[in-house]
């Protein structure tokens, strides 16, 4: 599953849940992947608990809080992403797709 992740004056960068990468796309260009829009992690404005045995809420993690549990739980968060709401949203749609995975 591929996740737009931020646009800038340059292009479009997505984030790869399989390959745990992200993907630049120049701006004018089209990607050449299918995107998700709206991954399950991302519809509504409810947070996801992610870990139900601890019942962990990423909403109520901070940014220090967040790269430690996705570092705990084997994501990897690109070095340019630097907000909080990213950093969340690549953590969710990561675990999202393990689950779906399963």
């Amino acid at each position: 599953m591929k996740v737009e992740v931020r646009k800038t004056a340059q292009g479009t960068e997505y984030w790869d849940t399989e390959e745990k990468r992200t993907l630049f796309v120049p701006a004018g260009k089209k990607p050449s992947f299918e995107v998700t829009n709206e991954p399950k992690s991302m519809v509504g404005n409810e947070a996801a608990t992610v870990d139900n045995d601890k019942g962990i809420d990423l909403a109520n993690l901070n940014k220090e809080e967040l790269l430690a549990f996705a570092k705990d739980h084997n994501i990897t968060i690109p070095g340019n992403v630097s907000k909080e709401d990213k950093i969340r949203e690549i953590i969710e749609t990561s675990l999202t797709a393990a689950e779906e995975e399963k």
